[in-house]
């Protein structure tokens, strides 16, 4: 109740690495950390996440039971992440019991959770930083309706990719007129479409290993009904 299955389940292609941008030059695909399908296990909200996409999808819902059998679904042995991703994606369109405030923090989610991931890798910190100053655009992705006009995910994984890449600089060779810029219109995207009514989780501070209480009593509920 509350949480029916909803849309369509789609398998088009979506997903892969961010694009480097040159002039005069074809985009050529980024390193795979700048893709949120990219299978590296990193805690969020107190839990173990496959990848980004995973813990994106996860996220939009108000029920922790939800979150939970995204959270299950693993990638198997002779699988690419690409088909995680779509896995993920597909479930996480099966279900209506969205966050109310879903279109205003859907950009900031993503970008925590991004954040956690290249937090807790120092590999992928070295693999982003590599790529220097060169520009950086999403994959093809989907697109969605906001209050001042459509917006399509390829533009702001980019922003979201370039803001981390400037954050994990040391202070003193960050482009910080850039990082000023970018954090604003994270900012303002936030605001525009209404804010966060609900707690959006802090990438700092998750103990890892815990399960939050709801979790756990959700996981405890299902194992009875299953008895």
């Amino acid at each position: 109740p509350g949480c029916a299955t909803a849309f369509v389940i789609a398998s088009g292609a979506m997903g892969g690495p961010c694009r480097i941008v040159e002039p005069g030059k074809p985009h050529t695909p980024a390193p795979p950390c700048t893709d949120n399908f990219q299978v590296r296990q990193f805690m969020f909200d107190g839990r173990e996440w496959e990848s980004v996409e995973q813990c994106y999808q996860a996220m939009k819902f108000t029920k922790v039971e939800v979150q939970e059998k995204l959270r299950a679904i693993k990638k198997k042995p002779k699988d690419k992440d690409s088909k995680h991703g779509m896995d993920v994606w597909n479930e996480g369109q099966r279900y209506t019991c969205l966050r109310p405030d879903w279109d205003a923090v859907k950009v900031e989610m993503m970008y925590r959770a991004n954040l956690a991931k290249f937090k807790q890798h120092p590999d992928l910190q070295e693999e982003l930083l590599s790529l220097g100053n060169v520009e950086l655009v999403g994959a093809p992705s989907t697109s969605w309706k906001t209050k001042s006009g459509m917006v399509n995910w390829s533009v702001w994984n980019g922003r979201i990719q370039t803001r981390i890449r400037e954050e994990l600089r040391p202070a003193s060779e960050q482009r910080k007129d850039m990082l000023a810029a970018l954090v604003k219109e994270f900012e303002d995207y936030l605001t525009t479409e209404g804010g966060a009514t609900l707690p959006i989780p802090e990438v700092d501070g998750a103990a890892p290993g815990a399960v939050p209480a709801e979790v756990a009593t959700a996981t405890e509920e299902t194992a009875t009904a299953a008895s």
